[in-house]
């Protein structure tokens, strides 16, 4: 009687028919309130249930996996992907993946050049995939290694005269 009696008006509270109606019809409105709780949190990932990451596995067209929370990181880490090109997103990926001073962006025209250390060799192929996949396609992209030579390295020293003290 806890559902449909709080909307009833003072009148019809004690009406035993209504009390029988709200026995049946609370169950019901549980079940819906249940659905409509979960169809909301599946708009998410964060939030997603099963039937939500089955839903989004689908449309990113991903294998599934057993573990609730290794699907839901996979379609994060492939949803925030999806963000657009720009400059800044360019650096602070491979700042990211390889390190501040790792790499080298030339951007010339339509002619997109990245070189990466000596050291991140092994990363080149996924740079270049994950690059071709996220630059327009106007845009000709090249993954090259930079030399030793090629960074910068600055080198110094500081040079102090003794006249200020007396022997």
């Amino acid at each position: 009687m806890a559902r449909l009696s709080k909307h009833l008006p003072q009148h019809v509270y004690n009406i035993r028919e209504f009390g029988d109606i709200d026995k049946s019809i609370s169950p019901e409105l549980d079940n819906l309130d249940k659905f409509s709780k979960e169809v909301e949190d599946n708009q998410f990932i964060q939030t997603a249930r099963d039937r939500g990451l089955t839903r989004y596995e689908k449309m990113f067209k991903l294998p599934t996996d057993n573990d609730i929370e290794i699907r839901r990181v996979n379609l994060l880490n492939l949803y925030n992907t999806k963000a657009n090109y720009t400059h800044r997103w360019l650096r602070q990926y491979l700042t990211t993946l390889v390190g501040e001073s790792e790499y080298l962006v030339l951007l010339n025209g339509f002619s997109l050049t990245v070189s990466i250390s000596t050291g991140k060799a092994h990363l080149r192929d996924k740079i270049f995939e994950d690059l071709r996949n996220k630059i327009p396609a106007n845009i000709a992209l090249t993954v090259n290694l930079l030399a030793s030579h090629d960074m910068d390295i600055y080198t110094g020293f500081i040079h102090r005269t003794m006249d200020k003290f007396n022997y």
